[in-house]
């Protein structure tokens, strides 16, 4: 939906309200005394729990929803949820299924749903957490950042995804993999955010998020697959609204920007994950795909 248009970049205003937020919890870090012994680690669990605590309560979807200058498309002004859903592709009941409805932004030079950051930020959280277990077993770092994954792939192809929605989002299993990578960096490594002094816990650095913003992200370039109802009605639409302006220049200029990020480890896992099954769902259910059974040969945006 938001190819052939350009939104401004949010990524400005979303660091300064992030770090706003973080300004925020270090203020109670600093006067609450069962954050006196906390270790960097707990601050940055704690700092993503203070913004994104779970699906009924989190201040960054707030954020999105009530920001008066995040440029958004569809525009939440013009357009209600509702009308949003019947204009997508997934306008149609699909029962059981349960899809709130994202609006898309951009952060960087990356296009995404709201979405996203929210899953940064929660599910994010959850893979960090599940790091810091592994790493205590023995693991190494890369050894438990690939388990990690693993662990999230195997959710995202069940209940998260395949239950709920009927959608295995790879851009989903993305962002709670840049969302792990960012807890990391606040704590540990060369450049924690999160010191230690003798006057207690201090910020030594901002939260840049577009570090850990990737094409990925991007659901029209990082695509689904779905299953049973979803897919049945959203595939068709694909085909229908979509294959034949794969070709746009727009979307080629995209896409030719994307393609210049090298592939997260992440994405280098469910490509492993889908070789070893030796069948990818979504070399069928892929635009690309959709754009080549059409017209015979693969898009210019694969080349």
């Amino acid at each position: 939906m938001v190819w052939g248009r350009e939104l401004e970049d949010s990524a400005p205003e979303l660091n300064e309200w992030m770090n706003e937020q973080l300004d925020e919890f270090m203020d109670i870090v600093q006067t609450n005394a069962k954050w006196r012994d906390a270790t960097a680690e707990e601050l940055t669990v704690g700092y993503y729990r203070y913004m994104f605590r779970n699906l009924l309560y989190a201040k960054i979807r707030a954020f999105f929803r009530h920001s008066e200058t995040i440029d958004t498309y569809p525009p939440r002004k013009e357009v209600s949820t509702w009308q949003y859903q019947r204009s997508s592709v997934y306008r149609g009941r699909s029962f059981p299924y349960i899809l709130p409805m994202a609006r898309t932004i951009r952060v960087g030079e990356v296009y995404l749903g709201t979405d996203k950051i929210s899953h940064m930020l929660g599910y994010g959280r959850r893979y960090f957490v599940q790091y810091l277990k592994f790493r205590k077993r023995g693991l190494s770092e890369t050894e438990a950042r690939e388990k990690v994954i693993r662990w999230g792939l195997r959710r995202e192809l069940s209940v998260v995804g395949r239950v709920v929605d009927g959608i295995a989002s790879y851009g989903d299993a993305e962002a709670n993999y840049q969302g792990m990578e960012m807890a990391i960096a606040m704590c540990q490594g060369d450049d924690p955010l999160f010191v230690q002094t003798d006057n207690g816990w201090k910020r030594v650095r901002r939260v840049d998020i577009v570090n850990y913003i990737t094409p990925n992200l991007d659901e029209t370039y990082n695509n689904n697959h779905y299953w049973l109802l979803r897919k049945r009605f959203v595939i068709p639409r694909l085909e229908e609204l979509y294959v034949d302006r794969l070709d746009d220049d727009d979307v080629q200029a995209r896409f030719a920007i994307y393609r210049q990020w090298k592939p997260s480890l992440n994405m280098e896992i469910v490509d492993r994950y889908w070789e070893k099954k030796g069948r990818d769902p979504r070399k069928l259910q892929s635009i690309e795909a959709l754009y080549e059974k059409k017209f015979g040969h693969p898009p210019a945006s694969s080349k």
